[in-house]
C-alpha cells in the first residue's frame, strides 16, 4: 500500500479575534497612527498582520496584543490578521477613523514629573501632562516636534480648557502628549477630564484639585 503523510492539528491552536480597540480607552475603532489592542484566545507568539503587511507588536500574550498602527494606513475599512506558530492564519474586519481619542489609565501627571494629578492635586495655575493615543494626524515643526493637526480641546468638569502642546510623545510612536494649565475656579474635589479632537470624545479619566 502507498505511504500517506498525515498533519493533525488541533484546534485549541487555531487563534481566534474578539476584538480590536484603541489600546487606551478599550473603544471599538482606532486611528492611524495610534496604538491598538487585538483582544482573542491562541495569540501566543502570533505576528499582527494590517491590510497585509506586518505590524509593530509592544505586547502580546495568549489573549492580547497591543500594537501600533502605522500613520499612512488609509481610514475606512480594513482588514486584520493574525499568524500564529501553527501557521492557522485567521483575519477580520475592522473600522479605522481619522480620529478615536483615548486617555491611558493613571497617565495625567504633574508637569516634567511622573507624580499622578489624581492621588496629588493640582491647583490653579498648574501644568499637567496627558497621555493618550488616537489624537490623528500630525506635521512636523522646524524644532522636529510631531504635533498634530487637529488640536484637541481638554474638559475639566464642565470647563474647556485649550491645549498649549498636542504631539506625539519623543520616542513614542503612537504615543499622544496633550498639555494644558489647570484655570482658577474649578471645584476643588475630584473632577473628569476629557479629550475631545473634532465631534470624538475620548473616555473619561479622574483628575484631584485644590
Amino acid at each position: 500500500a502507498p505511504s500517506v503523510a498525515l498533519t493533525l492539528k488541533s484546534g485549541s491552536a487555531v487563534p481566534v479575534i474578539s476584538s480590536v480597540v484603541n489600546a487606551a480607552s478599550f473603544a471599538a475603532g482606532v486611528a492611524p497612527g495610534s496604538l491598538a489592542t487585538l483582544f482573542g484566545v491562541n495569540l501566543g507568539g502570533a505576528g499582527v498582520l494590517l491590510n497585509g503587511a506586518g505590524v509593530q507588536s509592544s505586547y502580546a500574550n495568549d489573549t492580547q496584543v497591543n500594537f501600533y498602527v502605522p500613520a499612512e494606513t488609509p481610514v475606512g475599512s480594513g482588514v486584520i490578521a493574525v499568524n500564529p506558530p501553527s501557521g492557522l492564519q485567521v483575519s477580520s474586519k475592522i473600522n479605522l477613523v481619522s480620529v478615536q481619542p483615548g486617555i491611558f489609565s493613571g497617565a495625567v501627571v504633574h508637569a516634567n514629573t511622573s507624580v499622578s494629578a489624581l492621588t496629588t492635586p493640582v491647583t490653579a495655575g498648574e501644568y499637567i501632562e496627558i497621555y493618550c493615543t488616537g489624537l490623528g494626524p500630525t506635521q512636523t515643526t522646524p524644532n522636529g516636534l510631531s504635533v498634530t493637526t487637529v488640536t484637541p480641546t481638554v474638559y475639566l468638569g464642565a470647563t474647556a480648557v485649550p491645549a498649549l502642546y498636542s504631539g506625539l510623545a519623543p520616542g513614542f510612536p503612537g504615543l499622544y502628549q496633550v498639555d494644558v494649565q489647570i484655570p482658577a475656579g474649578l471645584s476643588s474635589g475630584i473632577l473628569p477630564l476629557v479629550i475631545t479632537s473634532g465631534t470624538a470624545y475620548s473616555n473619561e479619566v479622574k483628575i484631584a484639585v485644590q
